[in-house]
């Protein structure tokens, strides 16, 4: 995907060129699964939104209340999302900008989709596994009937 999104940082013009959704939290390794590729442009310029509208593909809007293009390059899935303000993002180590991820939760959480929710549980894990979960409630049953006790 890296080709990808050189050519298209070349291709467009913008405010900043924000690599958000699954690629973004694979970069961080928070999962492994990426099938396609989000970016957010903020202020693009008007000859790219029309590039973006000679290369976008007829889809039905999925994301409520945005401006949005798919294209396909490579038998790869780009959803270019526009945006009119700066946001936070992070810079990688190999340069590339991503959104924060509070951010990607927060959009993936909004879309109330089966696959965004399994792919949150799954990170959720990465840092508290539910037998985590049980073990502390265990400790605290502990210190509760300790306490009580003295």
């Amino acid at each position: 995907m890296k080709h990808v999104i050189d050519h298209f940082k070349k291709l467009l013009t913008c405010e900043q060129f924000i690599i958000t959704g699954s690629y973004a939290l694979n970069q961080l390794g928070l999962t492994e699964s990426v099938g396609d590729l989000d970016i957010i442009l903020v202020n693009p310029d008007k000859t790219s939104i029309d590039v973006l509208n000679k290369l976008k593909e007829p889809t039905n809007n999925e994301y409520p209340s945005t401006e949005y293009f798919r294209v396909i390059m490579d038998n790869i899935k780009i959803d270019f999302y526009i945006r009119n303000k700066i946001l936070p993002t992070i810079e990688l180590a190999n340069g590339l900008v991503i959104s924060m991820p509070k951010d990607i939760v927060k959009a993936k959480k909004s879309y109330g989709r089966l696959k965004d929710t399994l792919q949150l549980m799954a990170i959720s894990e990465i840092f508290y596994t539910p037998k985590d979960l049980e073990k502390a409630i265990e400790n605290e049953k502990v210190k509760f009937i300790v306490d009580s006790f003295i």
